[in-house]
């Protein structure tokens, strides 16, 4: 292993760890039965080159058949060591960021799968990242605790925003862009003011590890998930917590639909689609057969899309839960799934290192 590499904090959250042990270059561990997957010893960076196109990518982008998802291209942007942890399309939707174990921040051209640029400078996994509405910047979150404030037409680091005291497992944009949230694994959610990178306000409430944040569409409130069980709702104006969200084990993942009615909860195997006005119980997803770990909606609010576990995709109606398709391909985990601003696609990244691109037939656009 180069001695320039740094090496990432191993880090178990909310599990306890009774043991490790290397074996074949693989970091063995003992500890509770339904563990997720190990984390792999640290790789040298993956060789590929900016301003030419990735690994296996895509002939062309074509249109989805109108009955079909199709899978338009498959890119190895990580080894197959180094997990996918965080996708990301800008608010054009020309350009998908990239990020995970490997500690760099990769930028495709969603037409033909070119590396545009990388961006390096964190010390440990990437977690999160989230464009800010203009486009202009990116947040980036890492298990290093701190969470890098760049600019994309050039890889500027605008800032370092420092102050939680666990990793960041999450950080998301104001819709007006002038607030930052961060959810980290010390159980604390800091606002942060983008113009200087002062925090505002913390809000604790959660009694264990946070998660994911998200801000509601019209900027009023904020969800978090957390390994304590709970979703929380937040009134951003004065932090007060306005109502908690009861699951039966780890939350994941959250996305509010667009019209901020309704909020997407990813936990255990299945889906809760809580009514964020009203008291009335969720509707329940299931038919995933491992943890769900991520969900978004797509921007017209009819189709809701799930990475989980057991290496699958799926596809729901918003309304009535039912699902509509189940996308295979990736071998490992799927880490995070997001929607092309404009609904046409759906990208996932993974643990097998690869981010792959699917397109939606034009009736889920409708």
């Amino acid at each position: 292993m180069p001695t320039s590499m740094p090496q990432p904090t191993l880090h178990w959250g909310f599990l306890p760890l009774l043991g490790v042990v290397f074996f074949l270059g693989l970091l063995v561990s003992c500890g509770p039965a339904a563990l997720p997957p190990l984390w792999p010893t640290p790789t040298p960076a993956f060789p590929v080159q900016e301003g030419r196109p990735l690994p296996q990518p895509p002939t062309a982008i074509l249109s989805a058949t109108a009955n079909q998802v199709k899978q338009l291209a498959h890119w190895q942007v990580f080894s197959e060591t180094a997990q996918v942890f965080t996708v990301a399309f800008a608010p054009d939707g020309q350009t998908l960021a990239a990020a995970g174990w490997e500690q760099t921040i990769r930028f495709l051209r969603v037409q033909d799968g070119t590396l545009i640029q990388t961006f390096k400078g964190h010390t440990a996994a990437i977690q999160s990242l989230a464009f800010a509405p203009d486009g202009q910047k990116l947040a980036s979150a890492s298990l290093d605790s701190t969470i890098r404030l760049w600019q994309v037409a050039d890889g500027t680091l605008l800032n370092l925003l420092k102050g939680h005291l666990g990793s960041i497992q999450s950080v998301s944009f104001s819709p007006d862009g002038q607030f930052l949230a961060s959810g980290a694994l010390d159980g604390t959610i800091y606002l942060w003011r983008v113009s200087d990178g002062e925090v505002i306000r913390t809000l604790k409430g959660h009694k264990d590890k946070v998660w994911q944040v998200v801000f509601s569409p019209d900027g009023q409130k904020l969800a978090s998930a957390s390994v304590d069980q709970t979703v929380n709702l937040w009134q951003i104006s004065d932090g007060a917590l306005l109502r908690t969200l009861w699951h039966n084990f780890i939350v994941w993942g959250l996305a509010f639909a667009p019209n901020g009615e309704t909020l997407a909860a990813a936990s255990l195997k299945e889906v809760r689609l809580w009514r964020v006005n009203e008291n009335s119980p969720p509707l329940i997803l299931n038919g995933h057969t491992g943890w769900v770990q991520s969900v978004a909606f797509s921007p017209n609010g009819k189709v809701i899309a799930s990475g989980a576990q057991d290496n699958t995709l799926r596809l729901w109606d918003a309304i009535n839960g039912k699902e509509l398709a189940t996308l295979n391909g990736h071998t490992d985990d799927v880490k995070s799934v997001t929607f092309s601003p404009d609904g046409r696609f759906i990208a996932s990244g993974s643990n097998d290192g690869t981010v792959r691109l699917w397109g939606l037939p034009p009736k889920f656009n409708r």
